[in-house]
């Protein structure tokens, strides 16, 4: 990579100073795969109004220059991808013991690949794309947070010759990273000459991403059903269509991006915001020259939740392939069914109807530690 970064600092009167950092990197030899047994695409598959390279039904051998090999990944070099952040803080110390401090940095990372996998196949065949998994296609980064904020705050008093008490803040707001919209595949019993497959192109792999469709003529679902038994629902084809563009127009980058493909990592995590409090309380004296302090720590990890339950939450998303794909290896056409989730304090299965739920697990509430040391 090439890379540069300059910095500024500067400290004004009354003890404000003033930080800012730039960091600019270019690829110019980031690996990408390719694989060199894959045959050229011999057909595309209609997904309404987007078309793609596509082989003509999900047989290895028709994917394949030489049926008795697997893949033959090769690693390559491309120079497409870079990224740049930056960096701006203020801060003051006070008198009396006060000390605070905003930061702001913004991101954003462009790459080929994220290389998401453990080896140079898997790496090759989770490469989101709306192409086929030879496909280079310059897309977001996952490594990159686009808005961050930090803020600090501390105090510390000393009284009645024997006591100290810290107070400290730490405050974090930030946008939780991307991901991206991809088909998945149908669930129970295709229809007739349909086979279930969340490999829309049949190039051997489930990283399609998907076409979000502008208007309900571009799409068709089929009955779904979820359950069995005496508890068993069915969704009819319509209930799931408009089922699912009342869940696009819920979605910030569905609504805006209708008619186009899903962008690999296009979406964004919503803010979440933490507030960690830390308090000190010292109990200090002199034992002969030496100052021996006994000191009881509490610190509050998401300081927001334990005042309100609802505070301080951070967003999961539901599902990241709402649409759930059966195709017809002979036509090509395809047909879907929508994703279900199962609500918090439920058991039956209901269609997806919002892209975040807020998570009540120890990634997100609040936690208490209590410590006790002796400083000598």
């Amino acid at each position: 990579v090439w890379r540069t970064n300059m910095g500024f600092d500067k400290r004004f009167a009354n003890n404000w100073t003033l930080t800012m950092d730039a960091l600019y990197t270019k690829d110019l030899n980031a690996t990408v795969m390719r694989n060199a047994n894959q045959a050229p695409q011999t057909g595309t598959v209609n997904l309404g109004g987007s078309t793609r390279p596509s082989f003509i039904n999900n047989s290895s051998a028709t994917r394949r220059l030489y049926s008795a090999y697997a893949n033959a990944i090769v690693l390559e070099n491309n120079n497409a991808g870079g990224s740049f952040s930056f960096t701006a803080q203020v801060s003051k110390s006070f008198t009396k013991g006060f000390y605070a401090s905003l930061a702001y940095t913004f991101s954003a990372a462009m790459d080929v690949t994220a290389n998401p996998g453990s080896t140079a196949s898997s790496t090759w065949g989770f490469n989101n794309t709306s192409g086929t998994q030879n496909t280079k296609e310059l897309s977001y980064s996952s490594f990159a947070t686009p808005h961050r904020i930090l803020g600090t705050f501390s105090y510390r008093k000393e009284f009645l010759k024997h006591l100290g008490t810290t107070i400290s803040l730490f405050y974090e707001g930030a946008q939780q990273g991307r991901f991206s919209y991809i088909y998945g595949a149908a669930g129970g019993t295709a229809p007739s000459g349909f086979s279930n497959s969340a490999d829309i192109n049949y190039d051997g792999n489930s990283s399609d991403l998907m076409y979000i469709p502008k208007d309900p003529s571009e799409i068709t679902f089929v009955p779904l059903t979820v359950g069995s038994g005496a508890t068993a629902v069915t969704y009819t084809a319509q209930q799931q269509k408009d089922a699912f563009f009342a869940f696009i127009e819920q979605d910030k980058y569905l609504k805006r991006a209708k008619g186009t493909v899903a962008e690999r990592n296009g979406a964004v995590i919503p803010f979440y915001h933490r507030l960690d409090v830390r308090f000190l309380q010292d109990i200090f004296t002199n034992i002969g020259s030496r100052r021996a302090t006994l000191q009881f720590s509490a610190d509050c990890t998401n300081f927001l939740n334990l005042v309100n339950k609802d505070w301080g939450l951070r967003d999961f998303f539901v599902v990241g392939n709402p649409l759930r794909a059966t195709k017809n290896a002979t036509t090509g056409e395809v047909r879907y069914q929508l994703a279900t989730y199962t609500p918090t304090g439920t058991s039956t299965p209901i269609l997806v109807d919002r892209t975040f739920v807020k998570g009540i697990s120890t990634a997100s509430t609040w936690q208490l530690q209590l410590g006790l040391r002796l400083i000598f």
